[in-house]
């Protein structure tokens, strides 16, 4: 559920003394080109894959959690498979342990929370069809080398990512990822989660609802094939409602009610034509995916660290 993340460490003279002090994470600095001295700041080390961070007035921590476990546990540097609640939390134990610092005494700023679910249909055919995020055209959309590729809609607070995991990884099985990456605090903390300390199921829960959420305004259509006669007046408007320009211009010159009301009509044709029906049927996986995620048992999670 939970990969990469950023978060502050409070008190950083306390963390930097102690980094120091046990010497248990190696810490780099620059130098001097002229001179060749040691220069106080920056200062970077690793715990695993997290990247540690140290400037005169601020101490960060940086990675995936989900591949820090997969490190941790399986000594495999990748998050295509599962992350449950149970091993978000020892996973979050362990860098506190590790770290020598109180989650309470932390505030996160980036969270990426997202699933990995399997599919019976080409993901790049999925990619294709889907066409917008509340009626707006992605803001990225990159390939990786013949790798698979991505589509990505960023807002102010956040950014929705579709993309195909299993060609990342070149893993025989058709894995969508689906991720929603939180870059302000502010949305966070709209969500009751300030700290690590704050990382537990009744915030999972609230991340979810504002997962699905967004997931909602995705527009993954199935066809543009009118299916029901009656509505075959309407068929401009399902054929141009799909083109984010269509829905600039009629922002430009109409009024918010006309907006709204031809957003709604849009809506019931495309629920009226099946071409919902992917968009649905991936919804549904990634509920099973989360309540499955939330109910593993923490006892075989616990073992797998023993």
């Amino acid at each position: 559920m939970i990969d990469n993340i950023k978060f502050y460490i409070n008190d950083k003279d306390r963390f930097e003394h102690n980094l120091e002090t046990h010497q248990n994470i190696p810490m780099n600095a620059k130098y001097d080109v002229y001179t060749g001295e040691a220069l106080n700041y920056p200062k970077s080390g690793k715990l695993h894959n997290l990247d540690i961070r140290l400037t005169q007035e601020r101490a960060s921590v940086l990675g995936s959690l989900h591949k820090f476990n997969n490190l941790w546990v399986y000594n495999d540097n990748h998050n295509y498979n599962d992350f449950n609640a149970c091993e978000i939390d020892c996973v979050n134990d362990f860098i506190c342990d590790s770290l020598d610092i109180d989650p309470r005494e932390t505030k996160i700023t980036n969270l990426e929370f997202g699933f990995n679910i399997l599919v019976d249909e080409d993901i790049k055919d999925i990619l294709d069809r889907t066409i917008m995020y509340n009626f707006e055209n992605h803001t990225r959309k990159e390939t990786f080398r013949g790798q698979g590729y991505f589509k990505q809609f960023c807002k102010t607070d956040y950014s929705i990512k579709v993309y195909d995991k299993s060609k990342q990884y070149k893993v025989n099985q058709n894995i969508l990822r689906i991720e929603l990456k939180i870059t302000r605090a502010r949305l966070l903390n709209n969500l009751g989660i300030y700290c690590l300390a704050d990382l537990n199921k009744t915030s999972y829960k609230s991340l979810f609802k504002a997962f699905l959420e967004r997931f909602d305004k995705l527009l993954i259509v199935d066809t543009l094939r009118m299916i029901n006669e009656k509505h075959k007046s309407n068929k401009d408007l399902l054929i141009d409602g799909t083109n984010p320009h269509f829905w600039i211009d009629l922002r430009n010159r109409g009024t918010r009610n006309v907006n709204a009301h031809q957003k709604a009509k849009f809506k019931k044709l495309l629920n009226d034509n099946y071409s919902l029906i992917t968009h649905n049927k991936i919804k549904n996986s990634l509920i099973a995916k989360f309540n499955e995620l939330m109910n593993d048992n923490c006892t075989n999670s616990l073992q797998q660290v023993a």
